[in-house]
């Protein structure tokens, strides 16, 4: 959500919403803008928000890119957030394994998996220490082949049980893969959910009940796992947003789209 961090929480507290993703690429709580932690703790206690987890850093970090010196960099940021997110209670830090992947040739496929695992499983134990899981997001293929564009592929890469998942289910949309194979394959390793919607060619990020995702099957699946866990909302683009509509409409939409999906 555009704007500041404080008035990004007000506008979610006042939709309803008492659980929250706190961004942190780029925008909000990224930790190369050095943002103001305490004063966004207590925002969320004044609103009444509790953190469900913290998206860390991913743009212009060059995730899984085998050029030297990377990796410290890439430890040093999202390390950063993990204790950003901590110190705001969240129990939850979802990651991304590779980004940047138009300057990946092909083959050097190999080489950024292995450097990608490497990093997680260091950030991994970071993570454990300061009390918190990591959730690998699966992520959209852009075009290329890219390490982590399926659960399935990251469930193989990670056997750990500690660390756990991260369904974003926009990109299984564009990626054209099967929902109920991708669920499957990390199941109770499941522990938390990014839902939005597209037309199946875009990463359009709309809200869940417009695109082609039949959010019914997605509940079925997700049933199927025993997944208990809340939704974040990422829908950070949306059809109301290209017509004009401002923010706190959206929410109140979303709003009434959690409410309905909890009556389901």
């Amino acid at each position: 959500m555009e704007g500041s961090l404080e008035a990004a929480l007000a506008m979610i507290a006042a939709a309803g919403f008492k659980r929250v993703e706190l961004w942190g690429s780029e925008a909000h709580l990224d930790p190369r803008l050095h943002p103001d932690v305490r004063a966004a703790k207590r925002d969320l206690r004044r609103l009444g928000l509790r953190a469900h987890s913290i998206h860390t850093p991913y743009d212009h970090l060059r995730l899984g890119h085998p050029e030297p010196g990377l990796k410290a960099e890439w430890l040093r940021e999202v390390g950063a957030a993990l204790e950003i997110g901590a110190e705001l209670g969240a129990r939850i830090a979802v990651v991304h394994v590779t980004s940047d992947v138009k300057s990946l040739p092909d083959e050097a496929y190999n080489e950024s998996r292995a450097l990608a695992i490497e990093f997680v499983e260091t950030l991994n134990r970071r993570a454990r220490a300061l009390g918190m899981r990591l959730a690998v997001e699966n992520l959209p293929l852009l075009g290329h082949r890219r390490f982590g564009s399926s659960l399935q592929e990251l469930a193989e890469a990670f056997p750990d049980p500690e660390i756990g998942f991260c369904l974003d289910v926009g990109h299984v949309l564009v990626n054209e893969m099967s929902l109920r194979a991708e669920v499957q394959a990390v199941g109770s390793r499941l522990i938390s959910v990014h839902a939005h919607n597209n037309d199946g060619e875009r990463d359009r990020h709309w809200p869940p009940a417009e695109g082609v995702a039949d959010w019914r099957q997605v509940r079925r699946e997700l049933a199927a796992i025993g997944y208990e866990g809340p939704y974040v909302l990422e829908v950070v683009q949306s059809r109301e947003i290209e017509r004009g509509a401002d923010p706190a409409g959206l929410l109140r939409q979303l709003a009434a789209f959690a409410e309905e999906d909890a009556k389901a």
